[in-house]
């Protein structure tokens, strides 16, 4: 067997641990800047500058609902538009009520062997190009319900009248047209009404499109009017 040399054993030793002490002195010295790049990566992300993938799904902002758009009338194309009338057309619009005056009313009926209140109503309007609902609740609607209502009466605006009869269909039973507005202040209204009112005149049409004061019983059932622009 060989024999050992101290000396060789001394010297691989001590470059050993010179080696292990280099490698600890390095670490060391780089360990202050990983932690510090750590720091600085944690930072960046928490502001948002650091585009990482996460297995949560983003988030999605939250829009409030828009502030609700005003109604505004719009006039639309003949055959479809829904209201009355203006001073420029209200003289066309009466003139063609007055040529139904002594018109037989009809309940249901719309021609000129038999017509009722709304049908005549909105025969009138079509003719300035006016396309009103069928029944007097649902022209009440169109027009008072979609915020057209006037206190002010003048020629060509819609008068309507609340239960004039019992109808568990409709509140609003009774609709005309306002055709002039007298020195007195009170309106006037071109009707096809289907029966004397309690208080007109013994003379009064029985059941025929009529021209009247809006007086007596006719403010009973509350009169409200409607101006259509157009």
């Amino acid at each position: 067997m060989d024999s050992i040399d101290a000396s060789n054993l001394l010297g691989v030793g001590l470059g050993r641990l010179a080696l292990g002490i280099a490698i600890v002195a390095l670490t060391l010295l780089m360990l202050p800047f990983g932690l510090a790049s750590i720091g600085f990566s944690a930072i960046l992300g928490a502001a948002g500058g650091l585009d990482t993938s996460s297995s949560e799904p983003a988030r999605q902002s939250i829009v409030g609902p828009t502030a609700p758009t005003a109604f505004a009338p719009t006039q639309a194309s003949a055959g479809t538009r829904s209201t009355a009338t203006n001073a420029s057309n209200a003289s066309g619009l009466l003139d063609l009520a007055r040529s139904w005056l002594g018109t037989r009313y009809e309940f249901g009926g719309c021609s000129p062997a038999g017509i009722d209140c709304s049908c005549f109503v909105q025969t009138i309007f079509q003719s300035v190009g006016i396309s009103l609902p069928r029944t007097s609740q649902q022209q009440y609607n169109a027009t008072v319900g979609r915020g057209l209502g006037t206190s002010t009466p003048q020629r060509g605006d819609l008068v309507f009248f609340l239960h004039t009869y019992s109808d568990p269909g409709q509140d609003w039973t009774h609709v005309g047209v306002v055709s002039r507005v007298d020195a007195n202040g009170i309106a006037w209204m071109i009707d096809a009404p289907g029966a004397r009112a309690a208080g007109d005149p013994p003379d009064a049409p029985f059941g025929r499109v009529r021209e009247e004061p809006i007086a007596g019983s006719w403010l009973q059932h509350r009169p409200t009017y409607a101006r259509i622009p157009v």
